[in-house]
């Protein structure tokens, strides 16, 4: 609640010297944001180990790395380097990296499909007569 409430007084203990004035202003813009990303993280990052606890371990790993490297990479280099969108723009798509992970693993486990995974060897193995 203090990066969202308070992120000036937050950036005021660390903006020290010469760069003070310039890490206030682009650390208080930038903590206020990482309080937007960090409930999407806190599910996501929970939703994920429950999944890899119940075995769907590959299920995450892809959700993961498909959507980084088709989402949030081309987001980030679009918005950043063609935009000139800056860290608001980088920071806003970490935000909706996190958002859209948390969404797709909350969809895997209603789905259910991790029911289905056999961690303990009970289902014969199909070579066996």
């Amino acid at each position: 609640m203090l990066y969202l409430l308070a992120p000036g007084s937050l950036m005021r203990l660390f903006a020290k010297g010469p760069a003070a004035g310039e890490l206030l202003e682009v650390g208080t813009v930038l903590l206020a944001l990482s309080a937007a990303w960090q409930l999407f993280d806190a599910v996501g990052m929970s939703t994920s180990e429950v999944l890899r606890a119940t075995g769907d371990t590959a299920w995450t790993l892809g959700a993961r790395v498909m959507l980084a490297w088709l989402v949030f990479t081309p987001a980030a280099f679009i918005t950043v380097r063609q935009l000139q969108g800056g860290h608001v723009a980088a920071m806003a798509c970490v935000a909706g990296y996190l958002a859209l992970l948390a969404m797709l693993l909350v969809w895997r486990f209603r789905s259910g499909a991790w029911q289905s995974i056999d961690l303990i060897g009970i289902e014969a193995p199909l070579d066996t007569p």
